[in-house]
């Protein structure tokens, strides 16, 4: 979906007629960081004053691909940033970068929540978990890290792992998501299991705010 052509995202998501602030966290595999640079060049140029960020890690060539990329070592530095958000001039915020791992780091889900409540944003876009650049996946024990602010839960899967066998070089986690889709290892991805996994409580729902 993400790379679609024409498509518009904040009408597909609602968040033109959604209050705001809109949050959105995205979840998944297969596309969140690609959705993440179509919606902000959406709002590029237009009245929205946006936030990208991540609760998790980040590759750091993908971080510098956002628009405006820094780094907030605390919350004070986040909430002095947020003084370059202007309309159209949307902004990416990383805690900082984790040493020898081509990373950066993201920021606490309760940094998320302080930022929105200062009334200073109109959208906060969020990758709330990693999936390792794979398709498919199941979440972890500790993931997804979802502000409590959400207002949009985007559940991401990549549709090239449909009937690719079952195995971590597809999809991130892949005895867990065997447990929840009951696809035996090895076995070629159905369109059901990757249904069952969305769908499923620990799976594509864990974690999505009441």
């Amino acid at each position: 979906m993400a790379d679609a052509p024409g498509l518009d995202l904040t009408t597909a998501l609602r968040l033109v007629t959604a209050p705001r602030p809109a949050v959105v966290a995205l979840v998944g595999a297969g596309g969140k960081t690609t959705l993440m640079r179509r919606l902000a060049k959406e709002v590029e140029g237009s009245t929205w004053r946006a936030l990208f960020t991540t609760t998790t890690r980040l590759w750091a060539h993908q971080f510098r691909a956002l628009p405006r990329p820094h780094l907030a070592p605390t919350l004070a530095d986040a909430r002095r940033l947020l003084a370059a958000v202007a309309p159209g001039r949307p902004l990416t915020l990383a805690r900082g970068p984790l040493a020898g791992e081509g990373k950066v780091e993201g920021v606490p889900p309760t940094w998320v929540d302080a930022l929105v409540a200062t009334g200073a944003l109109d959208l906060v876009v969020v990758e709330a978990d990693g999936s390792r650049e794979k398709p498919l996946k199941a979440p972890g024990p500790n993931e997804p890290v979802v502000p409590a602010r959400t207002t949009l839960f985007v559940c991401v899967a990549g549709w090239q792992g449909l009937g690719r066998p079952l195995t971590p070089e597809h999809v991130h986690r892949a005895e867990r998501f065997a447990a929840l889709t009951g696809l035996p290892m090895a076995a070629p991805i159905t369109a059901d299991a990757l249904v069952t996994a969305l769908t499923h409580p620990l799976g594509g729902l864990k974690g999505r705010p009441s």
